[in-house]
């Protein structure tokens, strides 16, 4: 029955996306999507920095309505790929269908983290200041959720980035 909201898979993908243009694993990038948005939240943390009654409603705006635009770039990637592996097999069309996958699985980890965020910010208004232990955990999950979107959005850019100039050559 949980088979089918198991989002593990997702994770795993994109753990695989994580490697450099060899094929290795690349730490750097482990440091960048996971151990610096923490660093980050926890200096939120640190400077006091709160998510006010007035600032949750418009983060979580934000966070719902980027959802359908992530999935609208998703179809748009899933439509470049197939156009992409029906027009031959040559070795700059199999990097483009590459690239297109693995931006794909970014999009997908992206919407999940948004769900995440959206939930987190749901809790939040709903604590509404009465439990100060639950608002600080909530606002360090979203911290942390909002960085790591922020991060991944700016890799989906440069990748589309490339995919766009390959298109145009």
């Amino acid at each position: 029955m949980l088979d089918k909201i198991n989002v593990s898979c997702v994770f795993k993908a994109y753990f695989k996306c994580l490697k450099d243009s060899k094929g290795n694993k690349n730490y750097c990038d482990y440091f960048l999507f996971f151990i610096f948005p923490g660093v980050f939240s926890i200096l939120g943390l640190y400077l006091h920095v709160k998510l006010t009654e007035k600032i949750v409603p418009t983060l979580l705006s934000i966070v719902a309505l980027s959802v359908p635009l992530l999935i609208s770039i998703l179809i748009l990637m899933y439509n470049l790929g197939q156009n992409t592996k029906n027009t031959g097999k040559t070795s700059d069309k199999e990097l483009q269908v590459d690239i297109a996958k693995e931006t794909s699985v970014v999009l997908i980890y992206i919407i999940l983290l948004c769900v995440f965020t959206t939930i987190s910010l749901g809790i939040l208004s709903l604590n509404n200041g009465i439990n100060e232990t639950m608002t600080i955990i909530c606002s360090l999950i979203v911290f942390y959720l909002i960085v790591a979107i922020v991060l991944n959005i700016l890799m989906v850019l440069k990748r589309l980035h490339v995919l766009i100039s390959k298109s145009f050559e």
